[in-house]
């Protein structure tokens, strides 16, 4: 549990990192002056970006941040976490493909065996509105996972989907 709190501390003193360096005016850095910030709650299902209710946050600039989870009490304690960074590549407010980077972590206990793995990797995906406060995301992850009882990483050979609805506000 202490290795998924440290992965996740990195991830957010990274995000606010990467956020401190924005320009206060953006007029100046040649950017449009349109406003693409938003708040986002909903649900998320992906290998690189979380399972569960999550929370997404775009800047005014191209960069986001969104963080899931998803705690299950059902024999034994089961969780998944995850937390992204990404980046937007249209300034249309209304519908835009973008990429991912980021991590989820899953953990198990179920008779004394613990299952304990993080999942990692990049993703693309295209974010669209439904309606003018609902929007729907689709997005396609490549990821490696990183089991911390074996201390080993296995690659996934294959590309995973993963869908999300959210409310804007």
């Amino acid at each position: 549990m202490k290795k998924w709190m440290v992965i996740a501390l990195v991830n957010f003193v990274f995000c606010v990192a990467v956020w401190s360096q924005e320009s206060k005016n953006d007029s100046l850095s040649g950017e449009p002056s349109v406003d693409l910030s938003s708040h986002q709650l909903g649900l998320n299902l992906s290998t690189n970006q979380g399972v569960g209710l999550s929370y997404k946050y775009w800047s005014k600039r191209k960069l986001g941040l969104q963080i899931s989870a998803l705690p299950i009490f059902i024999q034994g304690i089961e969780y998944f976490a995850g937390a992204s960074l990404l980046y937007r590549f249209d300034q249309n407010r209304d519908h835009f493909p973008y990429a991912s980077i980021g991590a989820i972590h899953f953990a198990q206990e179920d008779q004394g065996k613990n299952l304990d793995l993080t999942l990692f990797g990049i993703g693309a995906g295209y974010e669209f509105n439904i309606r003018k406060s609902l929007v729907f995301n689709i997005k396609i992850d490549l990821n490696a996972a990183y089991d911390w009882e074996e201390e080993n990483v296995r690659f996934i050979p294959f590309p995973l989907p993963g869908i999300g609805l959210m409310y804007r506000f």
